[in-house]
């Protein structure tokens, strides 16, 4: 099998599922040539349980500890995360088993072994944080979704999963880490999404995703991720971090959807970084640049453009 590791990514491997996990052989080298070759997968026994380092919003006692890592994947949990603050995870409407990463300590201490990345490793994706739960959380209030979305800078993809899961929404991830978005296609399919390649997306039925390894600061175009259209959404949570790289970000938007909803910290990493996101995006003909004062609150800040 051959998956096409770049911005044009149509395919994806999943292997962790309920109560086991698939391993395959990835070699590294190719993937400078944009392609990772996959051996056969080997079944490995479920490893015993044990307790994680605790989530926001989940059951340490319900993670599964599926994989202790090596050279060619990182350590994995599987365990259930919430949008609810109660005790009954369960019980929950809106809840997941997400497969991640125990933590990003862990996450990065196997960068450091495995991947020679040891400086340039961003094992933040290792966790839900805590803007991506407001994101979703106030999308779910607001009531007011639409079809198709693209999540950008995705990571685990918490908030574009409960779209696919619980609304029955069309979800491209898009992220340029590929180990997150291995994680992010495992929480699919352990929760009964369908997967689609990105050129079936389009036409896939409700509640699908796709995924794509993406760097908004590449060369960015429609065609790169087999849309004939923009998507009517584009979210993100903490994705205003590089001034550098932030008329990049506003170019993807303006290419690939129809209005964007970001949920960022109030307290800028950058200061000013927000305005200088609307002002991008209105040099990039933007009809609509605010801060939905509604749904942000002390911490949070939705900024909401429209194309």
């Amino acid at each position: 099998m051959h998956f096409v590791l770049s911005s044009s990514l149509k395919y994806i491997p999943h292997f962790s599922i309920p109560l086991k996990i698939m391993r395959s052989k990835v070699v590294v080298n190719d993937i400078e040539k944009g392609v990772v070759r996959l051996n056969r997968p080997k079944v490995i026994k479920r490893i015993r349980p044990r307790r994680s380092n605790r989530i926001p919003n989940s059951s340490s006692l319900d993670s599964i500890y599926l994989f202790d890592g090596d050279e060619h994947l990182c350590p994995l949990i599987q365990t259930r995360i919430s949008l609810d603050d109660d005790d009954d995870k369960n019980e929950s409407s809106y809840a997941l088993d997400v497969v991640k990463p125990p933590s990003v300590d862990e996450l990065y201490d196997w960068y450091r072994k495995y991947d020679g990345r040891d400086t340039e490793a961003d094992p933040s994706w290792a966790d839900i944080w805590p803007t991506e739960m407001e994101l979703i959380s106030k999308l779910v209030e607001s009531k007011d979704l639409s079809r198709s979305f693209i999540e950008v800078g995705a990571g685990l993809s918490f908030a574009g999963l409960i779209l696919a899961k619980h609304f029955r929404k069309k979800v491209m991830l898009l992220d340029r880490e590929p180990l997150s978005l291995h994680c992010a296609l495992s929480t699919a399919k352990v929760n009964g999404v369908e997967v689609v390649s990105c050129d079936m997306f389009e036409d896939a039925q409700d509640g699908s995703v796709a995924a794509a390894v993406f760097d908004w600061s590449k060369e960015v175009t429609r065609e790169n991720l087999y849309l004939r259209n923009r998507v009517q959404i584009i979210i993100g949570a903490d994705v205003l971090y590089d001034p550098d790289t932030c008329r990049d970000l506003a170019f993807a938007c303006s290419i690939l959807g129809e209005k964007v909803i970001l949920c960022e910290l109030r307290r800028e990493r950058a200061i000013g970084l927000q305005s200088k996101f609307f002002d991008e995006c209105k040099k990039l003909g933007a009809t609509k640049c605010k801060i939905d004062e509604e749904m942000s609150n002390e911490e949070h800040v939705f900024l909401v453009v429209e194309f």
